[in-house]
């Protein structure tokens, strides 16, 4: 079974990135089963965040057989939210 692929631009330097930090990794725990998480740095990344044309951080795009289905700059609240995000669609 392909995994749907959840990517999350992020920096050590942004506090919104710090924030949700612990709300990524607690949804990577319960979902991990169902989406392949991966967290990129954007300092260490700079070809792939220009690839994605990441603006801003934090970004979380959601893909699905490889292809972009939806994108979100921006932190999420909590753990509910970002897990409504994922699996509506």
């Amino acid at each position: 079974m392909n995994k749907n692929k959840v990517m999350n631009f992020s920096a050590t330097w942004c506090g919104p990135c710090k924030l949700f930090a612990p709300i990524w990794n607690d949804v990577a725990a319960q979902l991990g089963d169902k989406f392949e998480f991966e967290k990129i740095d954007i300092d260490e990344c700079e070809p792939l965040c220009e690839q994605h044309g990441i603006a801003s951080v934090p970004t979380t795009i959601l893909f699905h057989g490889g292809t972009e289905v939806k994108r979100r700059s921006g932190s999420f609240p909590n753990a509910n939210a970002f897990i409504e995000w994922l699996t509506q669609n």
